[in-house]
């Protein structure tokens, strides 16, 4: 079997070794063993010089012996081996010819600069970092340098409940389309950079940020389109509208925000308000009408679920930025009084909102919510109104529309 090109044993649930003369097939161009879930062992790699493709995941390896031998690989699939070693900084680094490597829940390894810095013909790559120093180090050094992967998903920080990033990646197609997407968990609110075609940022369990743009302040990719965020207890703000801050400077295509479980949230954007009352605390004011920043001019979603603090959704300063918002949900968030706030300097009632692209309104157990305008909404797109257990709720509509079925 010397000739042998493609061997795949793939989901042989009780093959527990391989034996020594898989050594011996050095025309092997393609080696797959996925599923194999008792297979501890395999024999060394180092002479398959032809391999191009292989795939060792969702198996019980510890090891995989010759594995910097393989400089023809193309592409390597470490992923779901949870007991895998692999010596940082000396194993992938020779491996220059990767254009797909997979490490997900790849052991423990923690995937330093020194290991991923010379793949510069990588297109696709999957890893996990857990010090700051090391996610950093490799941004500023592959994507600063024009030589970052066309599709990643990376994640970083602690991880306290691995089932929520399990199902991100279950959710991502390994071959087909293209993902640019990065996951943060427990971290310190330190600046972290972002690589600049980033296209979805998740948030998530962090326990330490106090504010989006704080933990982020050194640069914002403008090709970043959906922001997640989620179960960030001391998470108070998201953006500011300062002026200053290079993070939402450049955040202007964002096009999707979901915001759950912000217990402390109290605004969407602290901004800078020329008219503060001097007794007001200025995490919570929001009353800017001309804001410098444009953070959501491109916005098409907006949801936002148990968040218990949030008062106010959207401030007079923002509405203006809102022309693309097509869709907004809003579930329990039991402090809402208002959605859209009108201008202080208008007459109550007297304010008008135009959304022309606006279709989809859900308001969902908000006991506290009196008022979606006090004004009037024009939104002559629109065509789901759903209400349910919204009992402060004035029963005059705002909206000045005919429901489509």
């Amino acid at each position: 079997m010397k000739s042998l090109a493609i061997l795949d044993l793939s989901y042989n649930h009780n093959l527990k070794r391989l034996p020594n003369s898989l050594s011996d097939l050095t025309s092997l161009v393609s080696l797959v063993l996925k599923g194999c879930e008792d297979l501890k062992n395999i024999p060394p790699l180092g002479g398959l010089k032809n391999l191009s493709r292989l795939v060792i995941s969702m198996t019980s390896v510890e090891q995989v012996l010759g594995l910097e031998m393989l400089t023809n690989l193309r592409w390597l699939d470490l992923s779901w081996n949870y007991e895998l070693s692999l010596e940082s900084g000396s194993v992938l680094r020779g491996l220059t010819n990767l254009q797909y490597l997979n490490l997900f829940n790849a052991g423990q390894l923690n995937v330093e600069l020194e290991d991923v810095q010379g793949l510069t013909t990588l297109e696709r790559f999957v890893a996990y970092f857990l010090g700051h120093e090391s996610y950093n180090n490799y941004v500023k050094s592959i994507w600063n340098r024009g030589s970052g992967p066309r599709d990643y998903f990376l994640y970083f920080g602690e991880i306290y409940d691995s089932e929520w990033i399990c199902d991100a990646y279950d959710a991502i197609e390994p071959i087909v389309g293209h993902y640019q997407i990065l996951y943060f968990f427990d971290c310190v609110e330190s600046p972290h950079l972002l690589p600049k075609d980033l296209s979805n940022i998740y948030i998530e369990s962090n326990t330490d940020w106090k504010s989006l743009c704080g933990a982020l302040s050194c640069n914002a990719p403008s090709s970043l389109i959906t922001i997640d965020i989620g179960r960030c207890t001391e998470m108070k703000s998201l953006f500011c509208l300062f002026g200053n801050c290079s993070f939402c400077t450049n955040l202007k295509n964002l096009q999707c925000l979901e915001l759950w479980y912000l217990e402390s949230l109290r605004v969407i954007c602290k901004e800078d308000v020329a008219e503060t009352d001097t007794d007001t605390d200025t995490d919570t004011t929001t009353q800017l009408l001309s804001p410098k920043v444009v953070v959501f001019s491109h916005l098409r979603r907006l949801r936002i679920s148990h968040c218990y603090e949030i008062e106010t959704l959207v401030t007079a300063g923002l509405l203006s930025q809102l022309q693309n918002l097509q869709t907004l949900t809003i579930e329990f968030c039991i402090s809402l009084r208002e959605i859209f706030a009108a201008s202080s300097s208008d007459a109550e009632g007297a304010s008008t909102i135009t959304l022309c692209n606006f279709t989809t309104l859900e308001l969902i157990d908000l006991p506290m919510l009196e008022s979606v305008c006090k004004g009037i909404i024009i939104c002559p797109s629109l065509q789901k109104l759903n209400i349910k257990n919204c009992p402060k709720l004035e029963s005059r509509s705002p909206f000045q529309v005919s429901l489509s079925s």
